[in-house]
């Protein structure tokens, strides 16, 4: 059996999640976990839809799954015919990380600094179609602001961004944000 992670972010926590799948089906025997980040996880998620459609190659999808396939003119898999469902392994939570190099403490003050500065901001993402990119374009098309995506190969490139204050922010998954907590060199808001 063969697990594909195509996420970059907080591998390692991904793939205990991913491990702990044997766990609860000892029939499948020993399993690969097949990290391939890249491209908003649709490098790795082409990589099963290739596969033999025999039960021994599954992907640990998240919620980009679907969009990333649509972004492209030709989508190197199709969402819903070339996979089959198996289970809902959890949720993810995501918070806001912005730049302490922002003059924002909170999200309010955040979206009133970007109104302010329309087409001054950036906001970095785990790559285009990714969950990191459609949060934050929703959060910017909501609060109404003008800010350019930046994106890179995995959350953890893009956190790196924030905190050197190239990207003034992220909407991040959790897991991917915990190591940062105390660094002053960002902000979160939930």
């Amino acid at each position: 059996m063969r697990i594909v992670v195509p996420f970059a972010t907080a591998a390692r926590a991904r793939c205990s999640r991913a491990r702990s799948i044997t766990n609860w089906a000892p029939r499948w025997g020993h399993a690969i976990i097949d990290n391939r980040p890249g491209a908003g996880g649709a490098i790795g998620t082409a990589s099963v839809a290739k596969a033999a459609p025999d039960g021994q190659t599954l992907i640990f999808a998240a919620s980009s799954h679907n969009v990333t396939a649509l972004l492209g003119a030709n989508p190197p898999y199709d969402p819903i015919k070339d996979f089959a469902g198996v289970a809902n392994i959890g949720a993810q939570s995501y918070v806001l990380m912005a730049s302490a190099a922002v003059p924002a403490k909170t999200v309010a003050e955040f979206v009133e600094h970007a109104r302010a500065n329309p087409g001054k901001l950036n906001y970095a993402s785990a790559g285009h179609g990714s969950s990191s990119h459609l949060a934050m374009a929703y959060f910017a098309s909501l609060a109404g602001l003008d800010m350019m995506h930046i994106p890179f190969k995995s959350t953890a490139d893009a956190n790196n961004d924030v905190l050197a204050a190239r990207s003034h922010a992220a909407i991040v998954p959790n897991v991917g944000a915990i190591p940062f907590v105390k660094d002053e060199r960002i902000r979160f808001s939930a």
